[in-house]
């Protein structure tokens, strides 16, 4: 099992990406459903980083999906990161397209805040 350490190891390198993504390619194209996967992913990592620390980790997206309401101080950032987690599923398979001010809304409005707390319940902010 992956430790705390390479869990957020991950999420910090797949939010790189979706950094590396949001650049436009030459072609002028850009990527901002895989802009929320990385995203998607990113929390995923920090959240199981967390998780790691209790001992924990989850058997699948459900599994985390019911964990995260039970980590101590998460409020309203377990719904955020449910609903990180339908917005990827949404881009993934239902090949729903959303503008870039929505991948940047989707960023500050559910990812920063779970980053967030979840850099807080690890000690490092």
């Amino acid at each position: 099992m992956p430790t705390e350490a390479q869990h957020f190891a991950q999420a910090e390198k797949n939010e790189r990406l979706r950094y590396l993504l949001s650049s436009s390619s030459s072609s002028g194209e850009n990527f901002p459903d895989w802009e929320i996967v990385t995203l998607f992913y990113s929390a995923l990592h920090y959240v199981d980083a967390v998780l790691a620390t209790q001992g924990v980790h989850p058997n699948g997206h459900n599994d985390r999906n019911t964990r995260v309401t039970n980590l101590p101080d998460v409020g309203s950032i377990a719904t955020n990161y449910v609903n990180l987690y339908h917005r990827s599923k949404n881009a993934r398979y239902d090949l729903v397209r959303f503008p870039q001010a929505a991948v940047e809304r989707i960023e500050e409005d559910l990812f920063n805040p779970v980053k967030a707390q979840m850099r807080t319940l690890l000690g490092l902010t």
